[in-house]
């Protein structure tokens, strides 16, 4: 299937590809989708955040952002609040239900990243980390 001039990316696109969607499955019991799961995720790890705070830290756009938090609290998983710091700006943070729910849904992705990396010796997963760590800096 590949050879050793095979370029990197094309087999970062299939795996992103699969990973992604066996984390997708993994999560959707607990009726999240990966882009609410990517938030909660973040915000469990960080606290309270204005959205465009949230759209940097995840890379993506304003507009995503806000359609993610609006599912987010229709969904019952993080509540909005106005910052204390500007009363122009908003704070979301996880609910109780949003707590609970991620740390469900965090150890689904954590079996689906032991299966992914079965077999893989440590120095091999070191070595990985740090040539994917270096195509990001690079691409960013």
């Amino acid at each position: 299937m590949t050879n050793n001039k095979t370029l990197p990316t094309e087999l970062l696109l299939p795996a992103a590809k699969i990973v992604s969607r066996e984390i997708a499955a993994a999560i959707a019991p607990y009726g999240l989708a990966p882009a609410q799961y990517a938030m909660l995720n973040l915000l469990g790890e960080q606290g309270v955040l204005r959205p465009s705070v949230i759209a940097r830290r995840l890379d993506i756009e304003a507009s995503t952002t806000t359609n993610t938090i609006n599912r987010s609290v229709r969904d019952g998983f993080i509540e909005r609040a106005t910052d204390p710091h500007s009363s122009k700006s908003v704070t979301v943070k996880l609910t109780e239900k949003g707590r609970g729910i991620l740390e469900d849904a965090r150890q689904s992705v954590a079996g689906v990243e032991a299966k992914a990396l079965s077999g893989i010796e440590e120095d091999q997963l070191d070595m990985a980390r740090q040539v994917l760590e270096r195509i990001i800096a690079n691409l960013k």
